[in-house]
């Protein structure tokens, strides 16, 4: 009987934490080897340290990283400079998963990665059969959660969100499946875990009649710290028609199959290059405005250097012997 990995999806800042958090109250198991909570992240983020610092370095290797928005190369997944990031992987899986029914991986930089993790499970030494829980969250929220964490790029991540939700559904396509909101899961934790069960027609290890009071308490209100009233400020400055309309498909699509969500993902990614190159040409008029006050700014201080040591070399000049 095949073993069931259950991977967790979505941009950063998208609840996916919460997910597995919850997701191991119900039996899923992540591994030992954890990743610490932190004050921007209280529960914890369920993120296996040497996977994810494996997927670091394989970004590193394909001159990207977690927040570029740009396409990494084709055929990537085929570079002659992976097999040794495989290799490990490999071995890191068959170390901490091996003796688990159901286990699971987190890590947001898996919705770039995904073709690479396809290329492993046949070489896994025992079977798996793969799972995907897809976690979207507003893409103004995220923004603005993203904002307050690495600083003011709204369209540099909004683009980024739409590259992670595109890049994660296309991986995904054919294989068991289910979308899920951040907003779900916190409102009805109860009826989030029955869809999840449900659509990927699994069941948890410890589910129990006291699941739900269990992932109620474990799901705290103030895990939310960006609301779309709070964002709003962003709606001004943001174009954010195309990932409103990517995020309401997910919202109404419980596995990505249904000709609504098709259509709508369809557009995205034909339309998704023009965000990005809004994205560039606001970061170069906003370079440019940089480098003009940087050069005012030079032009000034080096005027009053030369008037105060002008001034100094006169008055030594004149100073009474």
């Amino acid at each position: 009987m095949s073993a069931r990995c259950l991977i967790i999806l979505g941009m950063h800042r998208s609840g996916t934490s919460a997910a597995a958090g919850v997701m191991n109250l119900l039996g899923v198991d992540f591994g030992r080897r954890l990743m610490q909570a932190k004050p921007d992240n209280p529960v914890g983020f369920w993120e296996h340290t040497v996977i994810a610092e494996i997927h670091e370095h394989v970004l590193r290797e394909l001159r990207s990283s977690w927040h570029s928005i740009l396409d990494l190369p084709p055929k990537w997944e085929t570079s002659p400079d992976l097999p040794r990031f495989e290799d490990r992987l490999i071995q890191v899986i068959n170390e901490d998963f091996r003796r688990s029914a159901f286990w699971g991986v987190k890590d947001p930089r898996m919705c770039r990665l995904l073709p690479l993790w396809e290329k492993l499970y046949p070489r896994l030494g025992f079977a798996v059969q793969p799972y995907y829980l897809h976690m979207v969250r507003d893409p103004y929220e995220v923004v603005s959660s993203l904002c307050v964490r690495n600083g003011h790029w709204p369209d540099k991540f909004l683009a980024l969100w739409l590259t992670y939700v595109l890049e994660a559904e296309r991986a995904t396509r054919g294989a068991p499946r289910v979308f899920l909101t951040f907003d779900e899961l916190l409102r009805n934790p109860n009826a989030a875990v029955l869809k999840i069960k449900e659509t990927l027609r699994v069941e948890f290890p410890n589910a129990s009649p006291d699941t739900g009071e269990r992932v109620g308490s474990f799901l705290r209100p103030r895990l939310k710290r960006q609301s779309r009233s709070a964002a709003s400020s962003l709606a001004a400055t943001l174009n954010t028609g195309l990932a409103e309309e990517v995020y309401r498909a997910c919202l109404e699509s419980h596995d990505g199959i249904d000709d609504r969500f098709q259509s709508v993902i369809h557009t995205a990614n034909a339309e998704i290059e023009e965000q990005k190159r809004s994205f560039w040409a606001r970061s170069l008029e906003s370079e440019v405005k940089s480098q003009r006050a940087m050069l005012a700014d030079w032009r000034y201080t080096r005027t009053g250097y030369l008037v105060n040591l002008a001034g100094s070399v006169y008055a030594k000049i004149r100073k009474p012997k």
